[in-house]
């Protein structure tokens, strides 16, 4: 799940599904804001990554860079059990209901060259974290 340029309604300066684009077989999906209620619809704030439905990734980073930069952020990486099959089965139910519907970075693109000025998306590096 990607928040679009179109539905951050200007709190973003490029793209983040972008940062994605060189991952094969990657599926982004958005919500679009023909789908937000409220008569100012809300904000995607969720951040989570679901894989094979084995590993989830829930963090409060945003992908950007100054948050990656920045701020203090927290995330928890779980393999096997119940969670990453749970979370992955509430966003399948939300792509059935038509509430996440599916988001290319062709789309992405065509929308970066449309509505922001041509530069290059920033590279995303996650930072290291400390062992423990």
């Amino acid at each position: 799940m990607v928040e679009t340029l179109r539905g951050a309604r200007g709190l973003l300066s490029s793209d983040p599904a972008l940062a994605f684009a060189g991952v094969a077989g990657l599926e982004l999906y958005h919500w679009p804001l023909e789908r937000r209620p409220g008569t100012i619809p809300g904000r995607l704030h969720a951040k989570v990554v679901v894989a094979d439905r084995e590993v989830a990734f829930v963090t409060s980073a945003n992908l950007t860079g100054s948050a990656i930069e920045n701020n203090l952020e927290c995330g928890l990486l779980v393999h096997g059990g119940p969670a990453p099959r749970r979370i992955a089965g509430h966003l399948v139910a939300l792509m059935r209901e038509g509430v996440l519907e599916p988001y290319s970075i062709e789309a992405s693109e065509r929308s970066v060259h449309h509505e922001m000025p041509e530069s290059p998306p920033e590279e995303v590096i996650p930072p290291q974290c400390p062992s423990s």
